[in-house]
């Protein structure tokens, strides 16, 4: 009888993990057109990837993705290159800056890197990848806003992230415009300092960079992921396997069912250590039409650098190829020298425009002159919301509409009439007042850096672990609130419970459902 029993015990269990593993794989997102070898380095030789052994590399591409996209077709707001010790367990970070200036396709095309997935989804970013920088990276994760900030619901949010006055000056606006793109509720901050953020706190925290650099977000970026992943290897497995389900379906990525169950049941022995942003040397300049670029100072030495820092190889000679592509990096943009390499920048000292007249007109002529950047093939790689227009921040605190203005349909902003999303209303008829964009530089205007751009994805009205939250009627364009001011809100599951990042007397920012008028 007892054999019997195990012996059922036993089966009922491979019935749950075979239902299980059904289940995970069903939901995996893989590319029709991905192959791994249409991505590897043919110009690598094999003694150049000697170094590489022992270690696991995973390109990840965060997308700019307005209808929960995440194949080709939409720009990578995030190139992040996962390098994961297998011995040691150590993982290290580097951002690839997506402005950076380098050859994007075999046709000899130069342009920013996020137009590669754009053009040719993963095999076009990989193989772009692995020419510029001598790797040979065939494994990659693609995801969207909505994946991350359902997913850091999940853990419960992530403590103690410093939010700066500056950061604070712009963070509102995108929490805001996150809500209604996620359709994941969340809550203002009220003031600056060390917060406790939900998902969709943490996405807006991670996209900021109106007010200091693209190399500033990028921080914010890796910091986000630092925290999360800490959370994550104190959650249980249980919990870790419903993040896993529900993420999978959020992605597109070339990892098997084996490739996240191993890393789920071994998280205890990774750990993440240094982090950084590549070029590690650098400057911006604008390259025609192509706008503000990162130009690597130069491609040569930064892959040198870049090996040193990922595999611990010291004297890496780059190959021939990627001598090639940096000379004609140089030639483009004049610039020949070695630069000095930036290990970290702060992302403290953002810029926060004077509210003055004299802003506002500078302001106001600027944006009336300045182009949007696009790529050579006409993609555009511009911040904007879903009609094209660039996405600028409110006042905090500033997120619903006049009185009377017409509803809103789903995914619109709730900005009042006559205003663009994300702009400062005026209260004297007089038109709204928008930040300076990258490369500006009139006088009060906060420091230009390459590039703009956002990622987003869609869909249902609450988030994982959020209590619902009611939609608008159709007869008002502003969000419901469950009581006045900005700032906070019972969190999952109610009962008074403070949700990350707010108060019991804060705003809830809400969405209309998917069919809502």
């Amino acid at each position: 009888m007892i054999v019997m029993a195990v012996a059922e015990v036993l089966t009922l269990i491979c019935i749950g993990f075979y239902g299980y593993a059904l289940r995970l794989n069903s939901g995996l997102k893989h590319s029709n057109d991905y192959d791994p070898d249409k991505v590897l380095n043919s110009e690598l030789p094999v003694e150049k990837t000697e170094h590489m052994k022992g270690y696991w590399t995973i390109a990840v591409f965060g997308v700019d993705s307005r209808d929960g996209n995440v194949h080709k077709g939409t720009n990578t707001d995030v190139i992040m290159l996962c390098n994961i010790n297998r011995d040691t367990g150590e993982i290290k970070l580097v951002s690839v800056f997506r402005d950076t200036y380098m050859n994007t396709n075999d046709n000899g095309t130069y342009n920013k890197i996020n137009s590669a997935y754009a053009n040719g989804g993963a095999v076009q970013a990989l193989s772009a990848l692995n020419r510029n920088l001598d790797l040979n990276v065939k494994d990659y994760v693609t995801f969207n806003w909505k994946a991350v900030a359902d997913g850091i619901n999940m853990l419960g949010g992530i403590e103690d992230v410093e939010i700066s006055k500056p950061e604070f000056r712009y963070i509102n606006s995108f929490i805001t415009e996150t809500v209604q793109k996620t359709g994941v509720p969340s809550t203002q901050l009220k003031s600056a300092g060390v917060q406790h953020l939900d998902g969709v706190q943490a996405v807006a925290y991670g996209r900021l960079r109106l007010m200091d650099t693209d190399y500033a977000r990028t921080e914010r970026q890796r910091l986000i992921i630092q925290k999360a992943f800490e959370k994550a290897k104190k959650a249980d497995l249980g919990l870790l396997n419903r993040i896993l389900l529900m993420e999978v379906e959020q992605i597109e990525t070339s990892l098997s069912f084996s490739d996240f169950t191993s890393l789920i049941l071994d998280i205890g022995k990774y750990h993440i250590g240094e982090t950084g942003g590549f070029p590690f040397a650098r400057d911006a300049m604008i390259m025609g039409k192509k706008g503000d670029c990162v130009i690597p100072q130069t491609l040569e030495s930064n892959v040198a650098e870049l090996h040193k820092f990922l595999y611990n190889e010291e004297g890496y000679q780059p190959t021939d190829l990627v001598k090639k592509i940096s000379a004609k990096i140089s030639a483009d943009s004049g610039m020949y020298k070695q630069g000095v390499s930036v290990d970290h920048v702060p992302t403290n000292e953002g810029y926060v425009p004077k509210e003055t007249k004299e802003t506002e007109k500078a302001t106001k002529e600027s944006d009336e002159t300045d182009e949007r950047e696009s790529s050579s093939e006409g993609m555009s790689i511009e911040e904007t919301d879903e009609n094209g227009n660039p996405v600028k921040p409110t006042k905090p605190g500033e997120t619903t509409a006049a009185e009377g203005t017409k509803p809103t349909k789903p995914g619109e902003t709730t900005a009042a009439e006559g205003t663009k999303p994300g702009e400062t209303a005026a209260t004297d008829g007089t038109k709204p007042s928008n930040p300076v964009r990258p490369g500006e530089t009139t006088e009060a205007v906060r420091p230009s850096s390459p590039g703009d751009g956002v990622t987003e994805s869609p869909d249902s009205s609450t988030g994982p672990g959020v209590k619902p939250t009611t939609a608008p009627h159709e007869s008002t364009s502003a969000p419901e609130t469950t009581s006045p001011g900005p700032g906070g809100s019972p969190g999952p599951g109610g009962g008074g419970t403070v949700q990350p990042g707010g108060s019991e007397s804060g705003e809830v920012i809400t969405v209309p459902p998917p069919n809502a008028a």
